[in-house]
């Protein structure tokens, strides 16, 4: 029965050629067969419905997404900033740090 399975995953062969060679012999190939075909329509249906799905929402999630990245930038670049900072002020303050302790033993 892995067989027949992996015959149908693979395509090598059309279910209804499978179906002709009489590989469906009892109630239990048939069903088997069955589910096969089945679960092969409810994948590929589902994978366009979901594809139809992000096709129709994804648009309107990233407007809303980057609006609300756009509102934080001029948010930022409103905000108020110390005006007493200057270049200089850095250049003349500027001093080398310590090195880290190290911790060992």
């Amino acid at each position: 029965m892995e067989e027949i399975q992996d015959q149908v995953l693979s395509a090598t062969i059309s279910p209804l050629e499978m179906f002709k060679m009489n590989y469906a012999q009892t109630s239990l190939d048939s069903y088997l067969f069955a589910k096969l075909i089945v679960n092969a329509i409810i994948d590929k249906g589902s994978t366009i419905i979901y594809g139809r799905y992000l096709h129709r929402k994804l648009p309107a999630h990233f407007a809303k997404y980057l609006g609300k990245i756009y509102e934080e930038v001029q948010i930022q670049e409103i905000r108020s900033y110390d005006p007493g900072e200057t270049v200089e002020s850095y250049l003349i303050n500027w001093m080398e740090e310590d090195e880290p302790v190290k911790f060992g033993f």
